[in-house]
């Protein structure tokens, strides 16, 4: 089984799993958070173990941060969390989209996902929950 602790934020919609990735300070808990207040449920913050389970990359919780979130200029939040998702798309708090309709992949473990270029990107927590509950992206 290939497997991999990988620096982001992770909440799901169901078991569809979202790995939002940036350098720290770049929003990362933030953008889970208001996820969180949409429905999500918080799957890892700050670490993620990505493990690659057959045609699937499954998101978990390192066992000592479960259920835990760093709320900037609050504290450490404890939550109820989902123990696994399935890795859906990945979000890049770093970079900011310049295409009107982006069609941007990433890999992780041998797998290609689609990928948000998320900075600076007003109602992205609206669209990214509109789209994981009822919507799907087209291209």
């Amino acid at each position: 089984m290939d497997q991999e602790i990988i620096s982001g934020s992770a909440v799901a919609f169901g078991s569809r799993g979202v790995l939002i990735q940036g350098a720290s300070g770049s929003g990362k808990s933030s953008l889970a958070l208001e996820l969180i207040s949409r429905g999500a449920l918080l799957v890892s913050d700050d670490k993620v173990m990505a493990r690659r389970i057959d045609a699937n990359v499954e998101l978990l919780a390192p066992k000592q941060i479960a259920g835990m979130i760093e709320a900037r200029c609050i504290g450490i939040l404890r939550l109820a969390y989902r123990e696994r998702a399935t890795l859906h798309l990945i979000v890049d708090m770093d970079t900011q989209e310049t295409e009107r309709l982006p069609d941007h992949k990433v890999e992780v473990l041998g797998m290609e996902f689609p990928l948000i270029l998320g900075a600076e990107r007003r109602g992205l927590a609206a669209a990214l929950a509109v789209m994981l509950t009822n919507g799907e992206r087209l291209g």
